[in-house]
């Protein structure tokens, strides 16, 4: 992530932190017992929530590579996932 949105220090240590941070929630989220599809809601709150912690860091071209390389993520996901 660093290289790809060409962080400055200042950035890299931030968002460093907010990935820590929402990486945490989401484990903690999957250790708990329960249905996958029960957590989906909370899952998409979490990443709300990143998102909107990475918008008050980067800049409009930076987000633009991030979401592109989010929707990227997801779809080798979903494809890898179909394949099974």
């Amino acid at each position: 992530m660093i290289k790809e949105l060409s962080l400055d220090s200042k950035q890299e240590k931030i968002v460093a932190k907010i990935n820590l941070k929402y990486t945490v929630k989401l484990k903690e989220l999957m250790l708990h017992e329960g249905f996958m599809i029960g957590k989906i809601r909370e899952i998409k709150d979490i990443k709300k929530g990143k998102n909107a912690e990475l918008i008050t860091v980067l800049s409009e071209d930076q987000l633009e590579k991030y979401k592109d390389q989010l929707e990227s993520q997801i779809k080798s996901c979903l494809k890898n996932n179909m394949k099974r």
